[in-house]
């Protein structure tokens, strides 16, 4: 990882001129308790931390550019890989014949419902604490496990009073970083990323049709590298976390990605910046 950070500090510096932005969260305290509370009434038992191993994984988020990536997709399953799906890319991936490993959520809003409305008896599912107590209805008879996020000051007391052994896992403010982050608890360590965008493509916000909206009024351009990007305040965000947080918090993990979206051409550029991508799987 030798000048990752020093290159990551250059790309990041491009970013002095976006005003500073706050990921809004959904819900409070008292609403993500009432969830915690309803999740534990259930048989559901919670993730365990993994030593690490070997494996290597394939994430898959639902960025437009996981149209063009998806045939590489189908190549790292078959040289073994674990996948793990995110939001919409569930149906996605399953709609055209490959069955994702797992698949994860952890938004609270009952909406959100939707990206596991069709699941599948070979996926498991790792669903937060914090999620709408309707995922345990529907996720009824399947492989669930439960995880838990401690995004809110207060979170952990929550948890740990229901069970005292709980991994608590940080927030990186969306669901696609966060099964990163998960899947390191599973002891994976090379993570191949799919869909990772953080902006518009041709297809628009996603890869296909998504339960969620986007006003114009948030679009922007930002820059990085040579290239110019349609993105929005929040995105950018997840980006910059990414590249601030996630790999400082994750040493010794390879990073390989696919497409051309803006967090893509983020990484690719620190890593271009640090001995030629040495860094990258």
């Amino acid at each position: 990882m030798d000048g990752i950070e020093e290159a990551f500090a250059k790309i990041r510096a491009q970013w002095l001129e976006l005003p500073e932005f706050t990921v809004p969260g959904f819900g409070g305290l008292a609403e993500r308790e009432e969830n915690i509370r309803a999740a534990f009434q259930r048989d559901i038992p919670s993730l365990k931390s993994v030593e690490a191993h070997g494996g290597v994984c394939s994430v898959v988020a639902y960025g437009p550019s996981l149209n063009q990536s998806f045939p590489k997709l189908i190549e790292e399953v078959q040289a073994g890989n674990t996948v793990i799906t995110v939001s919409g890319a569930h149906d996605f991936v399953i709609s055209r014949g490959l069955i994702p490993d797992y698949h994860a959520e952890m938004d609270i809003r009952e909406r959100k419902v939707e990206f596991v409305r069709n699941s599948h008896p070979d996926v498991h599912y790792l669903i937060a604490s914090v999620c709408h107590p309707a995922f345990w209805d529907v996720l009824g008879g399947r492989k669930v496990t439960m995880w838990h996020l401690g995004d809110l000051a207060g979170m952990d007391a929550i948890v740990r009073e229901l069970d005292p052994g709980a991994i608590m896992h940080p927030s990186a403010q969306c669901i696609g970083l966060n099964a990163l982050i998960l899947m390191h608890t599973l002891g994976f360590r090379t993570f191949m990323m799919h869909g990772f965008d953080c902006s518009y493509g041709e297809q628009g916000t996603h890869a296909g049709e998504h339960n969620g909206s986007f006003s114009e009024e948030g679009r922007m351009v930002v820059k990085c590298g040579d290239r110019e990007f349609q993105t929005r305040p929040e995105w950018v965000k997840y980006a910059q976390n990414f590249m601030n947080d996630m790999v400082p918090r994750m040493p010794g993990c390879r990073f390989g990605v696919h497409g051309d979206g803006l967090m893509q051409h983020m990484l690719k550029e620190g890593l271009k910046e640090a001995e030629h991508g040495s860094a990258a799987a």
